[in-house]
């Protein structure tokens, strides 16, 4: 009881700290951004200063800030320099932020355009195909990237869940897979995804190995504890899916898999 008690004294002082620390870390932010402003304001010439207003404002959660500044230098530079492929890439990193994922297709793609072969460029690029929902250009993409850089563990990772997921090779969506997990071991999206490789060629045992990895780095994963409960209900251990499912309620779903957990428990409680 006195550990409790302790317990309980302690959190909110840790809470309090973290709010503290966050706030510090604002404020900090805010102020450098304030002293850039200031030195551009005196210094107009400098381009420099401007793209380091729009790091500066990104950090700050400053968005639409970051972007006028990128475009306004963007806007002075040779179009076909490295330079403008850097601010076309934070460019369309910003839009990306703010959900305008038709303005950073097009400008992860003109930054294509100038450095075809930068990993960085094409595997960004990639990403925002795939949540564009243009799944083949992704798909071409982020081989591209993982050709550019071989040990791109997250084009891997995200390649072999886009494979899995729309009719590809799973022999080669779980060869990409377990490459990924070479390069990122603690990584528990990076098990996930394994297991749901494993998952869906019906190796039940291997599934359960890598969702029990990912939720041993990161026991907070209702999803993860969803498709803990496929496997064990694929295996035919009806007590240990149910039990699965039942923590997997307990934590925050989205509506749609609250439901499907729903289900399939009813289903196994028949």
């Amino acid at each position: 009881m006195q550990t409790g008690t302790r317990v309980g004294k302690t959190l909110p002082a840790l809470a309090l700290g973290i709010a503290m620390l966050g706030s510090q870390v604002a404020s900090a932010q805010e102020d450098t951004l304030s002293r850039l402003q200031a030195e551009a304001a005196g210094s107009p010439q400098r381009l420099d200063l401007v793209v380091e207003i729009g790091n500066a404002a990104v950090a700050a959660g400053k968005l639409d800030l970051a972007l006028s500044s990128f475009e306004k230098v963007l806007g002075q530079v040779d179009p076909a320099s490295e330079g403008a492929a850097d601010l076309l890439l934070r460019i369309g990193e910003v839009q990306r932020r703010t959900g305008d994922l038709p303005g950073a297709v097009e400008s992860l793609s003109r930054a294509s355009g100038i450095q075809p072969d930068s990993p960085v460029v094409t595997s960004t690029l990639a990403m925002v195909l795939e949540a564009s929902g243009r799944t083949e250009e992704a798909i071409r993409a982020y081989r591209k990237g993982i050709q550019l850089d071989p040990e791109n563990a997250i084009a891997m990772n995200n390649l072999a869940l886009l494979l899995s997921e729309h009719g590809g090779d799973l022999d080669e969506a779980l060869s990409l897979g377990r490459r990924a997990q070479r390069f990122l071991p603690l990584d528990p999206d990076v098990a996930d995804t394994v297991g749901l490789i494993c998952l869906k060629k019906h190796q039940s045992d291997e599934a359960i190995k890598a969702f029990g990895a990912s939720i041993a780095r990161d026991p907070d994963q209702p999803g993860v504890r969803y498709h803990m409960g496929l496997a064990y209900a694929q295996k035919g251990d009806r007590p240990a899916a149910i039990e699965q499912l039942n923590q997997a309620l307990g934590g925050k779903l989205l509506p749609v898999e609250r439901e499907k957990v729903r289900d399939l428990l009813a289903t196994l409680e028949q």
